[in-house]
């Protein structure tokens, strides 16, 4: 979800369903499974303290509804680090045997 996300404010222009995302990524990093994992911990926060910003300014941008420059930023800071962070977490539990497959082919 971080992902998609990720590419949807990079490279389109109408955000009408950016709200929707977001909280949609906040769900999937709250669910019961990923409660324990205290890395997912600041994300979750940011996207609290930031969310009704977001919806309102697509709410209230007319007919092509967009995030500010500045929300803009804000995600794909928060997406990107999502994944990054994830990535990291996961290549920390995943035994050795199981790495050497996901790891990108050169």
């Amino acid at each position: 979800m971080a992902h998609q996300l990720n590419s949807d404010i990079a490279n389109i222009t109408n955000h009408k369903y950016v709200a929707h995302q977001i909280a949609l990524l906040y769900q999937s990093i709250c669910t019961n499974a990923l409660k324990k994992c205290t890395f997912l911990q600041p994300y979750q926060k940011s996207i609290e303290d930031n969310f009704k910003h977001v919806k309102n300014t697509i709410n209230s941008s007319g007919d092509t509804p967009h995030v500010t420059q500045q929300q803009k930023q804000w995600l794909l800071d928060l997406t990107s680090g999502i994944v990054n962070t994830a990535v990291s977490q996961l290549r920390s539990i995943i035994p050795p045997d199981i790495a050497m497959v996901t790891r990108p082919t050169k």
